[in-house]
């Protein structure tokens, strides 16, 4: 069964890890990218969008790097 989702080149995944301090593979299931695993990680505050706690924690390369994963 081929995948349904993109994998991460080297480049993001450094960048990933760079940023977050784990490797992105960590947040992958079948699916492809668990954004809710990955929420749960950052312990975004109940209100907050994952996406604005990215930006205002990590920064627009960050989100960037997010949104590409999908």
């Amino acid at each position: 069964m081929p995948k349904l989702y993109r994998v991460p080149n080297l480049d993001e995944q450094k960048l990933f890890f760079k940023t977050f301090g784990k490797p992105v593979n960590q947040f992958y299931n079948a699916a492809g990218f668990d954004i809710v695993k990955f929420d749960e990680f950052l312990a975004v505050p109940d209100g907050q969008s994952t996406k604005d706690f990215i930006f205002k924690k990590y920064g627009q390369q960050a989100v960037d790097l997010i949104v590409s994963l999908f």
